[in-house]
């Protein structure tokens, strides 16, 4: 199974295989915005592009972490997907109200 129809709440293989919605905006400590900066900066450079893509850092680790969450424990990964996914129907379902 993969997140790319409703039901679904296994995660995908890869960031590529996901639809991504929207950007998610984290507060980082300075030791973890140099690290995915330095990650960054060397997958840059192994590529031979002029520009650090920290986006796609964030990506990969966030796809390692959520591979792992799942593999540990997939009823746990699935309980707090259902539940995310219940929240933001509420969450939308009171937009709609809100803006009637």
């Amino acid at each position: 199974m993969t997140m790319t129809t409703q039901n679904a709440v296994a995660p995908p293989p890869t960031a590529a295989a996901r639809r991504y919605t929207q950007q998610i905006t984290a507060l980082v400590d300075e030791q973890t915005k140099e690290y995915l900066l330095g990650l960054a900066i060397a997958d840059a450079d192994a590529a031979g592009q002029e520009r650090p893509k920290e986006g796609e850092q964030i990506r990969r680790l966030l796809d390692q972490a959520i591979a792992d969450r799942y593999a540990s424990d997939p009823r746990a990964y699935e309980h707090a997907v259902l539940t995310g996914r219940r929240e933001l129907a509420a969450r939308a379902a009171h937009r709609t109200q809100d803006a009637a």
